[in-house]
């Protein structure tokens, strides 16, 4: 038996493991950030953008997008996630409802086909963390079209963020002020019930 464990002790010391779903989480987190502040930081012309930055740094709870914290928000999701953000196309909507009371909220987009997308709905409690509200599926909408900036009238009374994965990797991430996204597509999807 003293045979076996020092075999597996010597094996550990001379083959150190890596927790690569850990890194691939610690990258994807820090990447993530570093693209929705620089989406932030080129409205600087908006007064509200201003404050905007400091604000959504310490709501993630790190003090620049190079920081890691495995105890942020953020970080928790990609964490509830797992493979999942690996998906060949995928968005991440974050549309936080304030109102009587704040509502943490994201919907995670995965295309299907030009005209179909699959959605998870997550809400975030301060006790049990990240809760999967609901799944639908095959939800007649095209999935580049949320991308587009375009439609009938404003839809956020609240700052949304729009971000976009492909095969685990951040592609984009646009941050939106409140009163400045114009996109039936994603009113559509943020307006999909739970309760």
């Amino acid at each position: 038996m003293k045979t076996v464990l020092s075999l597996i002790l010597a094996f550990n010391l001379l083959f150190p493991q890596t927790n690569y779903n850990k890194k691939s989480i610690d990258e994807l987190f820090i990447n993530w950030n570093k693209s929705t502040v620089a989406s932030l930081k080129s409205l600087k012309e908006n007064e509200y953008a201003k404050n905007r930055l400091e604000s959504r740094l310490a709501y993630w709870k790190i003090h620049d997008e190079n920081q890691l914290n495995s105890n942020s928000i953020r970080y928790s999701f990609l964490k509830i996630l797992g493979k999942k953000i690996n998906h060949k196309n995928c968005i991440i909507i974050e549309a936080d409802n304030s109102g009587e009371y704040y509502l943490i909220q994201n919907f995670v987009v995965y295309e299907k086909s030009n005209d179909k997308i699959d959605i998870e709905i997550y809400r975030y409690d301060r006790s049990k963390g990240w809760i999967l509200e609901k799944t639908v599926a095959n939800f007649e909408e095209n999935f580049n079209a949320i991308f587009e900036n375009k439609g009938t009238s404003f839809i956020n009374r609240d700052d949304i963020i729009i971000s976009h994965f492909q095969h685990g990797e951040i592609i984009s991430s646009e941050y939106f002020l409140f009163g400045t996204l114009k996109n039936d597509e994603v009113k559509k999807i943020i307006s999909i019930e739970y309760n």
